[in-house]
């Protein structure tokens, strides 16, 4: 059964209370060896973060439920000083925060604590977008709309699909430095995969292994609000020998950096053409337009890229000017061009949809450094405006819907009726029928 604790804040003066939850979810992944036992619990470590200034969020008739999803192998709570960021500038524009919410995902942080004896090591970005599910499921009473969708990273790739699953779910989106792209950054994650498994399985003392920690994610120079929350749930055990170790096991974060395809499967002339039925079971999400099939991949990138034209929410995407991931400029206009203009999309930028800002020094870690306050601004001002946006579009057909009489809301309406009518006679004039 899901359990519940109240937290401790690192600083007294942090303005949410916190709750932390651990919610069971389904536990059939996508790819079966990442767990060694589909019929035992899989578990999802949960924190709700409430606002303090909570009676007044009650008077507010709608405030927002932020859902949130950092980048690969941090620790949920690296995102507190963001949130506490996004807090304090919606405070000044008038928004209401009901809750924001953020999960580690099944082999990161506490719920890789959770779920440490039955970890295999071939995880998939999208399990988190279907654990994710359960987890609002769990919690629909408090998940109460609009809900917006914070996304840093591989984060925004998680919510983009869990969006694309249910397509009203999330009012809109916030993607800073969104993990959404068309290629597989071989220059990047490839390197990044090697230099995380160089690291020790134990640290003789805490300050060694919190050490490790920060040269691996190279975040010296960030916030020190941050560094204390990276320092303080990225180590978090001691092992039977009493030494210390991560909480994310760094085999877990190299895999999900690259999968490895050591057959290089689809690779050759022929591409996927050349590919048995058998050997396709072993990589099934091979991608016949891709440029690297091996023996490193990840098929989340493209995936959710081909997702982008039908993206239903609004959305805004926040870049880093300097950014080596995912904030190029060809990349990120085409990612702006191509969200929302499809079959069931937003409408795209034409329509208003989409808002795309640079913060021309920021990086891909700004959430997390010197433009941390920066970024939660560019958020609050489209919070303010997509609640709004909310405030006279979706919650006010909704409320005139609410009003007619029970007989109304089940039965397709007399204007549904006169026009299927009115397209007969079309049709029998022409001899159709």
């Amino acid at each position: 059964m899901a359990t519940v604790s109240r937290v401790a804040p690192l600083e007294d003066n942090f303005p949410f209370d916190i709750l932390s939850h651990l919610v069971p979810v389904t536990p059939f992944r996508e790819y079966p060896n990442a767990i060694i036992d589909e019929h035992k619990g899989v578990w999802l470590s949960v924190k709700q973060y409430i606002p303090r200034h909570s009676a007044s969020a009650a008077s507010n008739a709608d405030p927002v439920t932020i859902i949130a999803a950092g980048a690969l192998g941090f620790a949920k709570e690296a995102y507190e000083p963001l949130f506490a960021e996004v807090l304090r500038s919606t405070q000044r524009s008038g928004v209401t925060i009901r809750s924001i919410w953020i999960a580690d995902m099944f082999n990161v942080g506490e719920s890789a604590e959770a779920n440490r004896d039955n970890l295999g090591c071939d995880p998939a970005w999208i399990d988190h977008s279907r654990d994710l599910w359960s987890v609002i499921s769990h919690f629909n009473q408090k998940m109460i709309k609009p809900i917006i969708g914070l996304g840093h990273s591989f984060g925004c790739n998680q919510l983009l699909c869990l969006s694309s699953w249910h397509p009203s779910l999330f009012h809109s989106f916030a993607f800073i430095e969104p993990g959404i792209d068309a290629r597989y950054g071989r220059g990047i994650t490839i390197p990044w995969a090697f230099q995380t498994l160089k690291q020790n399985d134990t640290y003789p003392t805490r300050q060694e292994a919190e050490s490790s920690v920060v040269k691996l994610n190279n975040a010296r120079t960030w916030d020190e609000r941050v560094l204390a929350r990276l320092k303080h749930y990225s180590v978090l055990r001691r092992s039977a020998s009493g030494d210390w170790v991560q909480t994310t096991p760094k085999d877990q974060i190299a895999a999900l950096v690259s999968r490895f395809n050591p057959g290089l499967i689809g690779l050759g002339p022929g591409g996927i053409k050349d590919v048995t039925h058998a050997q396709r079971e072993l990589v099934p999400d091979s991608d016949p337009q891709a440029h690297n099939l091996g023996p490193f991949y990840r098929h989340e990138l493209r995936l959710a890229w081909d997702m982008l034209p039908s993206m239903r929410p609004w959305v805004l995407y926040v870049n880093g000017g300097k950014s080596p991931f995912f904030g190029y400029p060809a990349t990120r206009e085409e990612r702006a061009r191509l969200t929302g203009t499809g079959v069931g999309g937003n409408g795209g930028i034409d329509l208003g949809a989409v808002k795309q800002i640079v913060i021309e020094d920021g990086e891909h870690s700004m959430v997390f450094d010197r433009n941390i306050s920066i970024v939660a601004d560019h958020v609050a001002g489209w919070l303010a405006a997509e609640q709004q946006r909310w405030i006279n579009g979706p919650k006010t057909r909704r409320d005139t819907w609410l009003k007619m009489s029970g007989e109304e809301k089940r039965t397709v309406g007399s204007d549904f009726v006169a026009a299927l009518a009115s397209e007969m006679n079309k049709m029998k004039r022409v001899g159709k029928l």
